[in-house]
């Protein structure tokens, strides 16, 4: 595993999770996770207290094929950690791979850390 995982955005999520059998990327895509970055007005889109949980890997390092633009929205890395080193589908389709590559199991800690 890198020193430092990097988000990497939903896009990145897409390919493998927008089958006709495993379609998450598009049920989120309707979700209010999805649209949380759109509630902020004027100057709460610039306030680091609202984009932490209104953006997904605020203020953290991401890939040079990412923006932050990709990232607004509480996308699949802000419950399931940067996916840097787990997005690879022969990682993905390994649990304890996954998870030895930095894949976060979603806790009720993690939801915490917004919904508080």
């Amino acid at each position: 595993m890198a020193a430092e995982p990097v988000y990497m955005g939903a896009k990145f999520c897409r390919t493998c999770h927008s089958s006709a059998d495993n379609d998450r990327y598009h049920r989120w895509l309707e979700s209010r996770h999805a649209r949380s970055y759109d509630v902020l007005t004027g100057a709460d889109r610039a306030d680091p207290e609202c984009l932490s949980c209104h953006t997904t890997g605020h203020d953290q390092a991401i890939s040079e094929r990412t923006t932050r633009k990709d990232l607004r929205g509480v996308q699949c890395e802000a419950c399931h950690g940067p996916g840097s080193e787990y997005k690879g589908m022969r990682i993905m389709k390994d649990p304890v791979l996954a998870r030895e590559n930095g894949l976060w199991d979603v806790t009720r800690d993690v939801c915490l850390s917004c919904h508080r």
